[in-house]
């Protein structure tokens, strides 16, 4: 099963819209366009959440501009620190980041869970 939302706003409820409707096994979602608010989730069901996906799930989140970059810092540290660890291409879940700041930067972050 694939998501990408694209066109309907996004706040910070998606995920427990996610969790209520219990979408397991699903192999994509993506994010695009959204306020860096869809980070405010809870990180403990968050990986509970990727860990009940496909073992091919990727999750991709493009941030709106402009992002508050200490902010979006503090969220990825606190959504992905305990349960998931920073990776460079592999094969297993993923969750993709990506911003750009003012000067037009693109920032990018992925991260895998700890098994």
């Amino acid at each position: 099963m694939n998501f990408n939302l694209r066109i309907c706003p996004i706040n910070a409820d998606w995920f427990d819209a996610f969790m209520k409707a219990d979408f397991v096994n699903m192999d994509y979602i993506g994010f695009d366009g959204v306020h860096q608010d869809v980070l405010d989730i809870d990180a403990r069901s968050f990986a509970k959440f990727i860990k009940a996906q496909s073992d091919s799930f990727d999750m991709s989140i493009r941030l709106s501009s402009p992002v508050d970059y200490e902010r979006v810092d503090a969220q990825l540290e606190m959504l992905f620190g305990e349960h998931f660890v920073r990776s460079v291409c592999t094969l297993k879940k993923s969750v993709y980041v990506v911003w750009y700041d003012s000067d037009n930067k693109r920032h990018y972050r992925q991260y895998t869970q700890v098994s």
